[in-house]
């Protein structure tokens, strides 16, 4: 079946059955129920990887004493139910302010929460942005990024673009779609 989690809980949980004399379904419940909690916290680790973020951040780790206005303005973010509007979100500040630490903690939430992500800084984005326009293949890139309910965007205001790839119109048609975090 490929169940490791059920694999490995099995005789457990045949133990407890036989001790709390459960009928043949309820111990059957217990285990699937094991095995597919084990897979929802798989698929966030696996969405995690995919996202490619650099550093694995949580929002709880930011420190709210520095940066306590910054925090207080998305508060409302804590929640990966942010995404279901398709609103953007931008955390800007100088640097060392904490918004990549923000946009990343909320992407990795979301990525928990069974969300799934792309995450990159704009240097990156206006790269393979670039690089689809003059492979004459945008709108494909465009519907790869469709799939995805959160772009991540970070370092938007530290690295200078060239002008053609700065005008590229993209970032602002797959920013209507779905939700975009920028920091």
């Amino acid at each position: 079946m490929k169940a490791p989690a059920l694999l490995g809980a099995a005789g457990r949980r045949a133990e407890r059955a036989r001790a709390g004399s459960w009928s043949y379904l309820e111990y059957l419940v217990a285990c699937l129920r094991r095995e597919v909690a084990a897979l929802g916290c798989q698929g966030g680790e696996q969405r995690i990887r995919q996202a490619c973020f650099p550093v694995v951040k949580a929002v709880e780790e930011f420190d709210l004493a520095r940066q306590w206005g910054a925090w207080q303005q998305c508060a409302d973010l804590g929640s990966p139910d942010f995404i279901a509007p398709k609103e953007n979100a931008g955390f800007l500040g100088p640097p060392g302010a904490g918004g990549t630490h923000i946009a990343t903690g909320l992407a990795v939430g979301a990525c928990r929460a069974g969300r799934r992500v792309v995450f990159a800084s704009a240097a990156l984005w206006v790269g393979r942005l670039a690089a689809a326009h003059d492979a004459s293949r945008m709108q494909d890139e465009l519907v790869r990024l469709g799939r995805y309910p959160l772009i991540v965007i970070v370092e938007v205001g530290c690295i200078p673009f060239e002008a053609e790839a700065a005008n590229l119109d993209s970032v602002a048609q797959f920013s209507a779609r779905d939700a975009v975090l920028t920091a």
